[in-house]
């Protein structure tokens, strides 16, 4: 499974990565349309890398205690969200 989808999951998170770093540098001086293009890719690249875990939860863990992982996997992107207002403060200074 790993040698299957393992290479493209790391081109896509190289592709999400680039394309969140780019955001501030293509803001102020990029042609507005390649700004939505990297928004675009970098939303659609990490949404697609958010799946994963949820399909690993369901195959493989008991049914039992799929609703309380799914629920950790869930607050966890929670946790980070909420963070990231913060973390883009502290990196802006």
């Amino acid at each position: 499974m790993v040698g299957r989808i393992g290479k493209l999951v790391v081109v896509a998170t190289a592709v999400s990565c680039a394309a969140c770093f780019a955001l501030p540098f293509a803001a102020p001086d990029a042609d507005p349309r390649v700004f939505v293009a990297l928004i675009l890719v970098w939303s659609a690249t990490s949404s697609a890398l958010r799946a994963p875990p949820i399909v690993l939860i369901g195959r493989h863990a008991p049914k039992s205690s799929q609703p309380f992982l799914a629920a950790l996997l869930l607050f966890g992107t929670g946790i980070a969200g909420a963070a990231s207002p913060y973390l883009a403060a502290t990196l802006a200074k």
